[in-house]
């Protein structure tokens, strides 16, 4: 039989850890989850902005006149500040046909309220009903069922919430769409002339690329003069 070898021993295996690398070795653990953290909102961010430009983009490219696209967009901003959501996207496509505006423009428009966005936009809203309206609607939250079923059985709040919360969605579509228009048909009038610049930029390439080719083939094609 042959004689196993013998591993040395790690010299470093039963050195006490050092004073300095113990705290170190404490904050491990929390340190990794900070970063782990870390690393999923910058990828959440990632997901969003990209989501962003791929909207953008696409608003950019669609068919049809800046005019129409912008309008799509616009409406498309309205409906989606002042509509509940699930009503959104019907209404969009619906008012398409008889004011002719982009269908995409506008379901894309329509976005503007997402999760991320809602829970800024709707208090918005109410706040800004209460100060246009006079109406103040705050109730303290009760503290058994008794007070909860008064706040649901309560109509006479529920139609003055109701009025609050449309006066502010209404007022805040007007603010945004308008901007939305003009924004949106400047930057598709943009995007359609720096597309016509580097089509027209491409073409004089390959002309002047052409007419060196035909200048030397008239080059090579002359006979040799005698000396």
């Amino acid at each position: 039989m042959v004689p196993s070898e013998k591993v040395p021993a790690d010299p470093t295996a039963d050195r006490p850890a050092s004073p300095a690398s113990a705290p170190l070795a404490k904050l491990g653990a929390p340190v990794q989850r900070v970063v782990s953290s870390a690393r999923q909102a910058r990828g959440f961010f990632e997901r969003i902005l990209r989501t962003k430009r791929f909207i953008f983009l696409k608003v950019l490219r669609q068919k049809g006149t800046p005019k129409q696209i912008a309008m799509g967009v616009a409406v498309g901003v309205f409906i989606g500040l002042t509509v509940p959501p699930l009503l959104q996207f019907v209404m969009a496509i619906a008012l398409a046909f008889p004011l002719r505006y982009s269908k995409v423009g506008a379901m894309l428009g329509t976005m503007v309220t997402n999760p991320l966005t809602m829970p800024l936009i709707y208090p918005g809203e109410v706040l800004l009903g209460m100060w246009v309206t006079g109406i103040d609607i705050q109730v303290r939250i009760p503290e058994d069922r008794h007070g909860w079923w008064q706040i649901l059985t309560n109509w006479q709040l529920h139609s003055r919430a109701l009025m609050v919360l449309s006066v502010g969605a209404l007022l805040t579509g007007v603010v945004f769409s308008i901007p939305s228009y003009y924004l949106t048909k400047w930057a598709v009038i943009g995007h359609r002339r720096r597309r016509e610049q580097r089509i027209m930029a491409r073409a004089l390439r390959r002309a002047h690329h052409l007419a060196e080719e035909n200048a030397l083939l008239r080059d090579d094609a002359k006979p040799p003069t005698a000396t």
